[in-house]
């Protein structure tokens, strides 16, 4: 109940003061099993808090122990959609350069190759990875990477049916109209 009341509170209130109450409900969650549930409102509580502004060290911490949480679980699909983010925050904070190569290591040890596994497969997880890069491409300058990215988010965007409309992705439709 608290995941979906805390969507509604997202159109009201400031991401801010509305964002807390995902840590709760992903620590309910936890306590009740629901595990699905708990990453869902680890990964909003994330990526709003990277879109919100707050300090980009606490979201890095944030996103590494959210990520951890996800492995031990194994559940993919959540750290998938986390992955852009984690990488764009670390690229941010001056801790990586993996925009320049194919194939990473991560901030696990793991070898992950772009385009390969789940997001390469699933609407919701190649739309974010777009996003992330056209954000990533528009904040440094690389004009180009941005232009490739938010056509390609487009384009994916027209062909999916999935529900996108969520509170996780304010930003990219407001970003992706501008652009």
């Amino acid at each position: 109940i608290m995941y979906y009341s805390t969507h509604t509170r997202l159109r009201v209130e400031p991401i801010q003061s509305a964002n807390e109450h995902y840590i709760v409900a992903h620590r309910g969650a936890m306590a009740s099993g629901a595990v699905r549930f708990a990453f869902a409102c680890a990964f909003v509580y994330d990526n709003n808090s990277f879109w919100a502004g707050k300090k980009l060290s606490l979201v890095v911490n944030s996103i590494k122990e959210t990520m951890k949480q996800m492995i031990f679980y194994k559940n993919l699909v959540m750290l998938a959609l986390l992955r852009p983010i984690c990488r764009l925050s670390l690229r941010l904070t001056g801790q990586s350069d993996v925009h320049q190569r194919d194939d990473l290591t991560n901030i696990f040890g793991e070898t992950y190759k772009e385009g390969e596994g789940i997001s390469s497969k699933l609407p919701p997880v190649m739309l974010t990875e777009c996003f992330a890069k056209f954000s990533e491409g528009l904040i440094f300058r690389e004009v180009d990477r941005a232009r490739d990215s938010i056509q390609q988010y487009l384009s994916i965007q027209g062909l999916t049916t999935a529900n996108m409309n969520n509170s996780g992705n304010f930003f990219p439709i407001f970003y992706a109209g501008l652009a």
